[in-house]
């Protein structure tokens, strides 16, 4: 392990495979053989990548960045679209200028 905890050379068991330099080492397991056997591993799809590239790229597939929280809501005068607490029916501006109050 490097100082800031990741893996430079051993074996990543998230992954189950071999890392040296920071660098995805190649499976052992056979060819793809006549029999229709393929090896699927995580060495052979990674080989040759570095693992901490590796690890970003699976860690924002699973944790994609959340939505902002509210509702989505559109001006019923000017179209704009805004991020609301609440449902509102007008954009503040337009809530201003006409002299109403904005439904939620």
């Amino acid at each position: 392990m490097d100082t800031r905890g990741e893996l430079v050379n051993g074996f990543d068991y998230d992954l189950q495979t071999w890392v040296k330099g920071y660098i995805i080492q190649k499976c052992g397991h056979p060819a793809p053989d006549r029999n229709g056997f393929f090896c699927t591993c995580n060495a052979r799809k990674y080989a040759g990548h570095d693992i901490r590239a590796i690890k970003k790229q699976l860690s924002q597939a699973t944790n994609p960045e959340p939505e902002p929280a509210g509702f989505v809501c559109v001006c019923e005068n000017c179209g704009d679209i805004s991020r609301e607490d609440q449902p509102v029916n007008l954009c503040g501006p337009c809530a201003a200028v006409a002299g109403r109050e904005r439904i939620k």
